[in-house]
C-alpha cells in the first residue's frame, strides 16, 4: 500500500459492508498496534486525513455523541486498489485500549 496514493479511509461497523466495483480488494487481519501506527501514517503523511473520523475510533462515539463499534478500516487508493484491515471490534474505544495496555505493562514491571 503506497500511503502517498490514499483518497478516502473509513471504519466499517461489524455487518456493514462495501462495495468493490472493478476495484482490487485486499482484506487482511491487522493487530492493534499495527492499525494505530498505519492510523497515525495516515494523518501525518496524508497531511489530516481521516483525522475527526480517528478520533470517533479512539473516543468510541461519534459526532453526534453516540456509541459506535468499528470492526474494520477501509483505505480506497486513487489506483482502485482497497485494502480492508480487519480488528476486533472490543479494541474500540482505541483510548481505553491503550490506557488498559499501558496500566498492565506498568503492573507487570512492578510484580
Amino acid at each position: 500500500m503506497d500511503i502517498n496514493k490514499i483518497i478516502k479511509v473509513k471504519f466499517l461497523k461489524q455487518q456493514e459492508v462495501i462495495s468493490t466495483t472493478g476495484e482490487v480488494l485486499t482484506e487482511v487481519d491487522i493487530e492493534f498496534d499495527d492499525i494505530l501506527k498505519l492510523i497515525n501514517q495516515i494523518e501525518i503523511d496524508r497531511n489530516g486525513l481521516g483525522r475527526n473520523l480517528h478520533k470517533e475510533a479512539f473516543t468510541g462515539i461519534d459526532y453526534l455523541g453516540n456509541k459506535v463499534q468499528f470492526s474494520s478500516y477501509v483505505v480506497w487508493q486513487e489506483d482502485g486498489e482497497i485494502f480492508k484491515f480487519n480488528f476486533n471490534s472490543d479494541l474500540i474505544p482505541f483510548d481505553s485500549e491503550i490506557l488498559k495496555r499501558s496500566r498492565d505493562s506498568k503492573i507487570s514491571s512492578i510484580i
